[in-house]
């Protein structure tokens, strides 16, 4: 096979002359890369020359092939060229491959390859430069890592950079208390040992400036640096700059700058630099000379100048990039119910971007639960008690250990519980333990409909609530359901459901339902006490998703009514089991979401009164 592609690309693949394979002492050196067959060739862009370099790996065509640039700096800085000569020719992430014709694979690559290179010479991609500012900044020469959960803010500020006994890399945040509360989840207490802290400095370019990185190898002089700093920065921060700056400084500190720069998609890049074993210029020869000028105000001793490459842990870059939306930051959410559903909603809630969720529930995690709940064994105990302390109680009620799993791995989620919320929610409800005003969405997942049409009473019948969210899961994995209620003044609420339009002494059933009224589903292992509902995590889970969309759509403004949405699962073990399914359940997927406003009954006696 490589016979043949060899000698397609010497004769065949177009604009590529001079062509000659490589002997392997020839071959890049990248990454980890095993390369089978790599060939150089001349290319004329534009009128001019230029060697690229064909790389197959030994997965090809498996992998798409690599391209090099050789020398990489033969076209000037361009974007889209490492110092390595790599060509990003295309992103890997989506792209399909057809491995069935790799010739047709390479001749593609090449094309996207001279665009590439062409657009760059013309200067057409230009931009692309300051929108990988990050990626170009992390090759140049000397670079070494420091990671920050800094807030990027508009203004200059004094912040605080950490160096620890057992962890190799500075940590910078915006206060000790950040960094210690951080860190110690990230790093552990073991490898924080005793930080050690000192000022440093955050300083926000402003919006407009265009700033283009260093050409490789050539990193800029703290003199550079400086003007770059002063060009770029409103009047404002640089009147804050200049006040923070006229300190002296020890000729054996270290200093750490951190500099956002603003992007054309309204994001922000950012970098650092430290300066450090400083050397006065003029000193005295009987002593050195220990107070120096900072080198962001005057420079009167030289130094070791390095850039900082940076590994973001700031809410404004990972909430994002993991799917979070950071619109719903500052929205407050009340979850009733922690168990099986609960459990999953509270956590998915947390990585969908909602910082301030309090948990209620009067239940405590015991081993029975594990299978189908997202804490597990690890949970079942008190912290405090496997801390050394004594407590009153082992075991863990549930709404603590979502609390200890959430903010334990999410970082900037805010997790409200206190004792008092360890209750029956109609206790809760009669003490006025909890204003459920405060909040802009509560969300329902106890499984028991006698006290869930309690709380869709207490909701609707009292002013100014919040909307509601009703979620519970059938037996047997035959499906799941979520009720969004009083939003935007809309009827529609769980009474409805449980509500028969031609007959008000019918008996109560939920019309929702897949299956058929009139059923017993629970289970037990050893008596009244191991009493159960069968269903698998995996339905509980499936159930959370819909709950927390909806949850998402609803504090978003997305969705303006009330529906009910129902996922539909296999019944084979429902019929198996002798149960019999609902005339609802036989309603295909796509006619249950366009019926999901019709279950409104202007009969109810919550919201029959209501418009909509």
């Amino acid at each position: 096979m490589l016979n043949v592609i060899e000698e397609y690309i010497r004769k065949s693949l177009p604009y590529y002359n001079e062509v000659r394979v490589l002997d392997r002492s020839e071959y890049p050196k990248y990454g980890n890369y095993n390369f089978s067959l790599v060939m150089e060739g001349k290319v004329l862009l534009e009128g001019q020359s230029v060697t690229i370099q064909i790389a197959l790996d030994d997965r090809f065509p498996l992998h798409k092939p690599l391209f090099f640039l050789k020398p990489y700096d033969a076209l000037g800085f361009i974007p889209h060229v490492d110092i390595n000569g790599f060509i990003c020719y295309i992103r890997d992430e989506g792209i399909v491959i057809d491995t069935d014709n790799p010739l047709a694979i390479i001749e593609e690559s090449f094309e996207r390859v001279i665009k590439t290179l062409t657009d760059g010479k013309s200067g057409a991609n230009y931009k692309d430069i300051q929108e990988e500012f990050e990626a170009y900044w992390g090759n140049l020469k000397d670079v070494s890592f420091i990671e920050s959960n800094v807030e990027l803010t508009n203004n200059v500020k004094v912040v605080k950079a950490a160096a620890f006994e057992n962890y190799p890399r500075w940590f910078v945040g915006d206060s000790v208390n950040e960094i210690i509360n951080y860190c110690y989840k990230y790093i552990g207490r073991t490898r924080m040992g005793k930080p050690t802290f000192t000022d440093a400095l955050y300083i926000p370019l402003r919006d407009g400036t265009i700033l283009n990185p260093p050409y490789y190898g050539d990193f800029w002089t703290v003199k550079q640096f400086r003007n770059l700093i002063y060009k770029n920065i409103t009047s404002s921060n640089k009147r804050i700059l200049e006040k923070i700056v006229k300190r002296k400084i020890r000729y054996d500190e270290v200093l750490i700058v951190l500099v956002s720069i603003p992007l054309s998609n309204g994001n922000k890049s950012l970098i650092g630099v430290k300066y450090s074993e400083f050397i006065p210029i003029e000193m005295n020869k009987n002593r050195l000379k220990k107070e120096l000028s900072h080198p962001l105000y005057r420079t009167d001793a030289n130094c070791k100048f390095v850039p900082l490459s940076v590994i973001r842990h700031d809410k404004a870059y990972i909430i994002p990039r993991g799917g979070g939306n950071s619109l719903l930051k500052d929205k407050k959410v009340a979850l009733i119910g922690c168990g099986s559903v609960g459990g999953y909603i509270a956590v998915e809630l947390a990585k969908a971007g909602i910082q301030k969720i309090t948990l209620i529930d009067q239940d405590y995690l015991m081993q029975e639960n594990v299978y189908r709940h997202v804490l597990g064994t690890d949970s079942l105990l008190m912290e405090k008690y496997k801390n050394g302390e004594k407590v009153e109680v082992l075991s863990n009620p549930k709404i603590i250990g979502l609390k200890n799993e959430i903010e334990r791995k999410l970082p900037y989620t805010n997790v409200d519980v206190l004792p008092e919320y360890i209750d029956k929610i109609e206790n809760i409800i009669s003490n006025n333990t909890i204003d459920f005003k405060q909040f802009d969405l509560v969300i329902v997942a106890i499984g028991n409909p006698t006290i869930e049409l309690y709380l869709n009473e207490f909701f609707h019948k009292n002013e100014n609530m919040p909307p509601v969210i009703f979620t519970w899961v059938e037996a047997y994995g035959i499906g799941g359901h979520a009720l969004l209620t009083n939003n935007n003044g809309k009827s529609g609420c769980l009474k409805c459901l449980y509500t028969d339009p031609f007959d008000e002494k019918a008996p109560l059933y939920n019309r929702a339902s897949f299956a058929a009224a009139g059923q017993n589903f629970t289970k037990q292992v050893s008596g009244c006490s191991s009493v159960y509902i069968p269903y698998s995590s995996l339905d509980s889970m499936q159930t959370a998703i819909l709950a927390t969309r909806l949850a998402i759509d609803t504090l978003s403004g997305k969705e303006k009514d009330n529906p009910i949405l129902s996922w539909k699962g296999n019944a084979d073990i429902f019929i198996e089991n002798g149960f019999k399914l609902s005339d609802r359940y036989s309603i295909p997927y796509e006619q249950l979401y366009d019926s999901r406003y019709l279950y409104k009954n202007k009969s109810c006696k919550i919201c029959g009164h209501l418009k909509g």
